[in-house]
């Protein structure tokens, strides 16, 4: 077989097999039961089109072969696609009146040039000739007269909002199945103007034959689901799971690494995409089946398997954050509705609450005092000091969780309660989104995640009668926090010490792991609001700092590849009304312009905010200054001396005219700069020649944020309601931060 043809062959046959996908993924009113199998079949459509793409069968290279391409048997590829397109065709062929049973709502397809019309209008009719079945709408056994039905019907609700097209249904799926129908697009067109120029004898004619074939669907409008063997779908994904797993096989290891990208970044679409409670439970359970597949194999198979399996797991992680975010947000809105007793529509699982929850004793809550043992008995003579400890920064110490003895080393963050009237709605709300998110800091997180593990909430009121709320976490395992020397270090203190500052390649590595983490934050639709350098740890070794600045040790005092985002006493679901914001105004200069010392129900914050401050942070990394410093709003400090203890810079005093204007002056639209008349050069410039242009140009565009400069989004409320800016803008920050960052050669 020629290894062009091949190649152009195979494209004609993933084509048709995606058109199959198209059609069987949008029927409607699927069974309750079977819209988990549609989610599944969803998943298989996504992993076909990730092969391809890093197979390079959607962006084609001039000259592109399979062999080539693949280094595989083109014979066989083709053969495995074939196959998932003739199972598709057969699963297509169990629903008797696709063709002509049309959904009498607003939903019609896209608009077609006249030639695909006409080839719709084909595969229609040959619909009532599969096994004989087919028949009208309402009984009509006349496709013409179905046909009018249909037309007729459309007319009657020309009124109602504009129907959904392909693009739309797409857009449901992944931006990767919106990409691919753009790409046939694109050659759709330049195979015409081929034509038009020149007749050639190549792939032109096979793609007229399939074009007249019943096997092809051209995506005509969305079709109810008749009643369809459940069987029969589960043991068509089963084939087409097998079918999946081989195209996987066949791919050389650079590509399946590709793949895995690829894949990964469609998962976090489809979370996105998914705001039902229900729908995020499906999810969670069809990735617990593919996990359960993958069993067998990871003993087996080695290495490759063993990640696949992890990834599906990081997505489990990703789907169960998600889905308790969405139950905080139904609770929270049936308490502002006045029915703050009922869990109606949840599953008793959804709302189940595992963090261990410390106060009062007589309401349920185990007694803080009886658990936790404080680590610097000089800073608290009376243990049950709790005003030392409420006073202290970030208070450490170990925790007895189940009151065996077994005691944990931990540390404890706190957040202040509002101003609310007792037994208030207001107060109800802020107690039920703590307790929501303490445990969704509890629940398992992805390796690329890195925020630290909740293990106990306290409500402050009970164990000290004070309006606080506590977040008590896990010490890392570097470092025990439990021993004095132990202790735990935020970047912002470390900016600026030579002796702790990180080699290049270890800085480029941080920022990549703290972009990964919002990126994951922000694929549950989480919005952190405290994003700055004294919001990010590390356990933190005083002795070994010691030995290091004696000269006498080698051993790292901390590792700066494990990071720990924190902060999150402000954070919130991003659909729900804004969270009280803390009134230390000292961390304005890390904050979007506009909601700087602003009153937070003023203006809602955003997820290009949270990216906003993260490229500030970026650009503290690359610069290993604090951002003050960097533009020169203040002297440079000498380095910090770690002799006697962990040394706390205090937080940037910068005025609010400077502060709103530092982004502006960054970006080069104010003149006057404070580091423009200290005949320095712009940050974002000598960030240029500190990190290399692709970082520089990462930090530049969360600088921007919004806009064609930024991520293609606008400075608009829908980032918290429409799935589509909030894929665009993940798919953006991907490509222009996450991309940039991974390319980052050192």
């Amino acid at each position: 077989m020629d290894p062009l043809s091949a190649f152009e062959l195979a494209q004609v046959v993933l084509d048709n097999t995606v058109r199959l996908f198209k059609f069987v993924s949008a029927l409607v009113e699927y069974p309750e039961e079977c819209e988990k199998y549609r989610l599944q079949l969803i998943i298989e459509y996504n992993r076909v089109l990730a092969w391809a793409k890093a197979a390079g069968l959607i962006e084609v290279a001039p000259g592109s072969s399979l062999a080539s391409a693949l280094g595989t048997n083109a014979t066989e590829l083709i053969t495995i696609l074939a196959r998932i397109q003739w199972l598709l065709a057969e699963f297509r062929d169990l629903n008797a009146r696709y063709g002509n049973e049309l959904v009498p709502s607003g939903i019609s397809p896209a608009k077609e040039t006249e030639k695909d019309s006409n080839e719709s209008k084909d595969v229609k009719g040959a619909g009532k000739d599969v096994k004989g079945r087919g028949k009208g709408i309402k009984g009509s056994k006349n496709p013409k007269a179905a046909g009018s039905a249909s037309s007729s019907q459309e007319k009657s609700t020309s009124s109602e909002p504009k129907p959904a097209t392909d693009e739309a249904l797409l857009s449901q799926i992944s931006s990767l199945a919106l990409s691919y129908d753009q790409s046939q697009k694109e050659q759709k067109l330049k195979v015409e103007k081929e034509e038009e120029a020149e007749h050639r004898r190549g792939t032109n004619h096979i793609r007229r034959f399939f074009r007249t074939t019943k096997d092809v669907v051209t995506h005509p409008s969305r079709v109810r689901w008749v009643v369809v063997d459940k069987e029969a779908f589960e043991a068509l994904l089963l084939d087409l799971h097998s079918l999946t797993e081989r195209l996987d096989e066949l791919m050389r290891g650079y590509q399946q690494s590709k793949m895995d990208d690829i894949i990964a970044k469609t998962y976090r679409e489809m979370i996105l995409a998914r705001d039902g409670i229900g729908e995020l439970r499906d999810m969670v359970e069809v990735l617990d089946k593919m996990v359960e597949g993958m069993g067998v194999m990871a003993d087996g198979e080695g290495g490759r398997e063993r990640r696949k399996k992890r990834m599906v797991n990081d997505v489990q992680d990703l789907v169960r954050l998600k889905k308790m975010a969405r139950v905080s947000e139904e609770l929270l809105s049936r308490l502002h509705r006045g029915r703050d007793s009922a869990t109606l529509g949840l599953e008793a699982s959804d709302a189940k609450i595992t963090v261990v929850q410390f106060g009062d004793p007589s309401n349920g809550k185990k007694d803080f005092w009886e658990a936790f043992e404080p680590v610097d008995a000089e800073d608290y003579p009376d243990q049950r000091d709790y005003i030392a400890i409420i006073d202290h920064k970030r208070p450490r110490g170990y925790l007895d969780v189940e009151g065996d003895g077994e005691q944990i080393p931990v540390w404890i963050e706190w957040k202040p309660m509002g101003d609310y009237a007792e037994g208030s709605i207001e107060e109800k709300v802020a107690d039920l989104r703590t307790l929501t998110l303490a445990e969704m800091l509890h629940l398992p997180k992805p390796d690329s995640l890195y925020v630290p593990e909740c293990i106990g909430y306290l409500d402050a009121r009970d164990a000290f009668g004070a309006d606080m709320y506590g977040f008590v976490f896990k010490a890392g395992k570097e470092v025990d926090l439990g021993r004095w020397e132990g202790r735990i270090i935020s970047l912002y203190d470390l900016l600026g010490t030579k002796t702790f500052e990180p080699s290049l390649s270890q800085r480029v590595d941080l920022a990549l792991k703290l972009c990964t983490t919002v990126l994951n934050l922000h694929a549950v639709n989480w919005l952190h609001k405290g994003i700055f350098s004294d919001n990010i740890i590390f356990d933190f070794d005083l002795c070994r700092a010691w030995n290091i600045e004696a000269g006498k040790g080698q051993v790292q005092a901390y590792n700066p590849g494990n990071p720990c985002l924190c902060g999150f006493g402000y954070s919130r679901p991003e659909k729900s009304k804004t969270t009280a914001r803390s009134l230390n105004t000292a961390w304005d200069l890390y904050r979007w312009p506009a909601i700087q010392r602003e009153h937070p129900t003023d203006r809602n914050s955003r997820k290009t905010y949270d990216l906003y401050s993260l490229g500030l942070v970026l650009l503290e990394i690359g610069h290993w200054k604090p951002l003050d410093e960097i533009l020169c709003l203040k002297e440079s400090e000498p380095s910090p001396s770690f002799n006697q203890e962990v040394p706390e810079r205090k937080p940037p005093s910068v005025s609010l005219h400077d502060s709103k204007k530092a982004r502006d002056w960054l970006l080069g639209t104010q003149l006057n700069a404070p580091f423009t008349e200290a005949k320095k050069l712009n940050p974002l410039r000598e960030l240029q020649n500190l990190m290399g242009d692709k970082y520089s140009r990462a930090v530049e565009r969360c600088l921007w944020a919004h806009g064609e400069k930024g991520f293609g989004v606008e400075d608009l409320p829908d980032q918290s309601r429409d799935s589509g800016v909030g894929i665009r803008l993940q798919e953006a920050f991907t490509k222009y931060v996450i991309e940039e960052l991974q390319g980052v050669n050192v």
